[in-house]
């Protein structure tokens, strides 16, 4: 989010920018040197918090940071006939779990981030931290201020990010600190020293100030070697100056260790992204930023152990059109729909996918991408495919991810004049067309309908389970009545078949001799027929009657299996397993005397 006393300037910078479809890369080092050093860490453990759920008071008097610099439409740009894709009528999305992320704080918007590890998910939003169970049982959340006490960090904290490092199999955290008086401008810097979130981490308060400017709306990624901020730089007084990076090495924040921070700067450039780089060899960090409607800003960090270099060409993309205005929402609200920028990047096996909102058909639309980073700066990159998600609503606000077979999943939000913000996803799979994305499905609808506030977003989140390289998660805002907001995080797979998702027995207590149902549904019908197992165990399993074997119809999303069961002398349970393809689901049934 920026400060909205500075758009002129911004607007002014903007004016200037020169429109480029192909540039000869530029390299700059650190800042003349400039570095912060021996910054010092402070340990926290979670466990020693009181109460370790503390939720923020929400009658307290909302603060609403200042609305985002709405950057102008760069100037430039040129119509090209690279290829866009679209929807298909296929279904590639097996929804999994659902279940409440962290609700209204008092902030406004929510900037809701997750990240997920081998047990647990970690979520971020304006302005608090929790911790999470893969089952959606809460074990921690704190407001910021309290988490980040220990540092000296100031009240105004904002703009979170997580991510989950799969190299270090840590978790790490950043908020961002402002203040006008006295200036400032810092980013707090968290990291755990396991995988799991519960318990030791080591906290930095990194300086994120450059003379006058201070950082805003933070891009955040990582390598084997180190982990990269950066934001947009505005001036506390008026003025912008570009795009700043910071480099912090990875090796010694894993123990709390004093670390130097480097800093590099594009002062021509503005709301860059810096992606995840899950790669274990890898010793670049990519980052990219909109630069017109057909031209992307693609950066490389190098040297992240010793000097760091920042080096950046642009390269052209398909053409698009920035949104012209914001997203309908009911009762003649509007969501907004920022403008255009890059929500988050992620790169894997040579490729990054990324995404941002674009205008078809005067409707906010969310356009994505996968881009071939072809070891550049050796080379250029250049766009593999990219995609529209429009429809005649405003499907708005994506996150993206890829899992380990390629295949690519988006969460966002769906609103209109009659829809008020439903959670939406669309997956692809690594074999689809070239540019197509599986029809968005609907993941859970607003339970309000009259959000009195138009901040949306800033952005949302998308991971991949590192258990699990094929599982998604993913967090986004809805609307709870009567007029605020709340978030949702779940998990879903891209597949073209449907996916067992749920076993139930109905009654789950019954008296022996009675009869029940035993209820198996899959994600979505089934496009043939599918054969179904069941298997009994446990105490009781020689007392209960059904058949060991069933079929899912074409079209069909569930069987209904008849059980009869035996009289008992005691409480005695049942297990049933019913199992579609490779997938389990058990489900218990008591039966009484």
């Amino acid at each position: 989010m920026g400060i909205s006393r500075h758009l002129a300037s911004a607007l002014l910078f903007l004016g200037t920018v020169l429109s480029a479809s192909a540039q000869v890369p530029q390299s700059v080092t650190i800042e003349g040197g400039v570095q912060e050093t021996g910054v010092k860490s402070v340990r926290i453990d979670t466990r020693s918090f009181s109460p370790q759920i503390a939720v923020y008071d929400r009658s307290m008097k909302e603060r609403e940071p200042e609305n985002p610099i709405r950057f102008d439409r760069r100037k430039g740009g040129s119509l090209n006939s690279m290829p866009v894709g679209g929807l298909t009528s296929a279904n590639r999305v097996a929804k999994d779990s659902l279940f409440p992320g962290m609700g209204a704080t008092g902030w406004l918007p929510a900037d809701c981030d997750m990240a997920v590890g081998p047990t647990h998910i970690v979520q971020v939003v304006n302005s608090s931290i929790a911790f999470f169970q893969k089952n959606g049982t809460k074990d921690f959340e704190q407001v910021s201020t309290t988490f980040f006490a220990g540092t000296g960090a100031t009240s105004f904290q904002f703009d979170p990010k997580v991510i989950y490092d799969r190299i270090k199999n840590r978790f790490v955290v950043i908020f961002l600190e402002q203040s006008d008086s006295p200036q400032l401008s810092k980013i707090l810097f968290a990291v755990s020293d396991d995988n799991n979130p519960n318990g030791s981490w080591y906290l930095y308060r990194l300086e994120a100030k450059d003379g006058t400017f201070w950082l805003d709306y933070p891009g955040f990624g990582y390598n084997k070697d180190a982990y990269v901020i950066c934001g947009n730089m505005f001036g506390f007084a008026g003025g912008f100056n570009g795009v700043r990076f910071l480099v912090v090495p990875a090796t010694p924040v894993q123990t709390g260790s004093a670390v130097t921070v480097s800093y590099v700067a594009d002062t021509s450039g503005g709301s860059a992204q810096v992606a995840e780089m899950i790669s274990p060899t890898e010793d670049k960090i990519y980052a990219m930023s909109d630069w017109n409607t057909s031209t992307f800003r693609g950066y490389a960090l190098q040297n992240l152990t010793t000097t760091p270099t920042l080096t950046f060409a642009n390269f052209t993309v398909p053409t698009f059109a920035y949104p012209s205005g914001d997203a309908a929402s009911t009762n003649s609200r509007t969501l907004d729909s920022l403008d255009g920028r890059l929500f988050s990047i992620m790169w894997r096996n040579g490729k990054l996918v990324t995404s941002h909102n674009v205008s078809v058909s005067s409707r906010v639309a969310s356009r994505w991408y996968e881009i071939n980073t072809n070891g550049y700066p050796t080379s250029a990159m250049t766009v593999a495919q990219s995609g529209n998600i429009a429809t005649a609503e405003h499907m708005h606000m994506p996150a993206i991810a890829t899992n380990g077979a390629g295949d690519i999943a988006l969460a966002f939000t769906r609103s209109s004049s009659a829809i008020a913000a439903d959670v939406m996803s669309a997956a692809r799979v690594s074999t689809d067309a070239a540019g197509t994305l599986g029809t968005p499905v609907l993941i859970e609808n607003s339970t309000g309908n009259n959000y009195s506030y138009n901040r949306w977003g800033d952005y949302f989140g998308v991971d991949v389970d590192p258990t699990d390289d094929s599982l998604f998660w993913a967090n986004a805002m809805n609307i709870i009545s009567p007029n605020n907001w709340s978030t949702s995080i779940f998990s879903f797979r891209a597949t073209t078949v449907p996916l067992l998702t749920s076993a139930v027995v109905s009654p789950a207590f019954v008296r022996g001799g009675s009869s029940v149902k035993l209820v198996g549904t899959i994600s979505y019908a089934a496009l043939s027929n599918m054969p179904v197992a069941i298997g009994v165990s446990g105490p009781g399993a020689g007392l209960v009657s059904v058949a060991p074997s069933a079929t899912i119809l074409t079209g069909k999303t569930s069987i209904t299996l008849p059980v009869t069961t035996s009289r008992v002398a005691r409480p005695t349970p049942v297990t049933f397993t019913i199992t579609v393809g490779a997938v389990s689901k058990t489900v218990t049934l008591t039966l009484r005397p």
